[in-house]
């Protein structure tokens, strides 16, 4: 399977046909994390697609088809979720999404939240 770093600084992409496609940091504990299968990081700093847990999630199945498109520190860890950008967001919930702010988190099935939707 294909893996995809393009450009950025310390990026990683490890799930199967997963991309990050630019953003980083210098800082090697800050770049963005492609763990999940066919996930794709846009940009941003310090995001991520599922789980670098290979002992819960050995086969990256967690986040699977999941987008950060940027940000900083926003994850993405149901299945098809979307985390659009802002900071500390989680998209938790299988086809969630997070459309920006900050501290938002969708845990629900199809869970939606945006900066001043409840």
């Amino acid at each position: 399977y294909a893996v995809t770093v393009s450009a950025g600084q310390n990026n990683v992409s490890s799930g199967a046909y997963a991309s990050v496609l630019g953003g980083g940091s210098d800082n090697p504990d800050f770049g963005n994390h492609a763990y999940a299968n066919y996930s794709a990081i846009l940009g941003g700093i310090y995001n991520r697609t599922g789980s670098n847990n290979t002992e819960l999630d050995p086969d990256h199945t967690q986040g699977e088809r999941s987008t950060i498109s940027g940000g900083d520190t926003n994850i993405a860890t149901g299945t098809s979720s979307t985390v659009s950008g802002g900071v500390s967001n989680h998209a938790s919930g299988a086809r969630s999404t997070v459309s920006g702010g900050e501290n938002q988190d969708t845990n629900a099935l199809n869970g939606y939240k945006s900066p001043g939707y409840p």
